[in-house]
């Protein structure tokens, strides 16, 4: 899951980073995709969703 994460900081960090998203405290809505039985790609990777909320939980949220 390392190179899952480092690949979500990059790409946030061209968007000025989590830290510039998050203060501490907010409540972030996250909708992942998972309104169908069809695997990655037409859903949400779970890895993915899992990385995403541990770095908005790293930021405050």
């Amino acid at each position: 899951m390392g190179n899952l994460e480092k690949s979500i900081e990059c790409a946030v960090s061209l968007i000025g980073g989590v830290d510039n998203l998050v203060e501490g405290g907010d409540t972030i809505l996250l909708k992942p995709n998972y309104n169908t039985s069809d695997p990655f790609p037409g859903s949400s990777d779970p890895k993915f969703i899992k990385a995403i909320i541990k770095s908005l939980y790293e930021a405050g949220a």
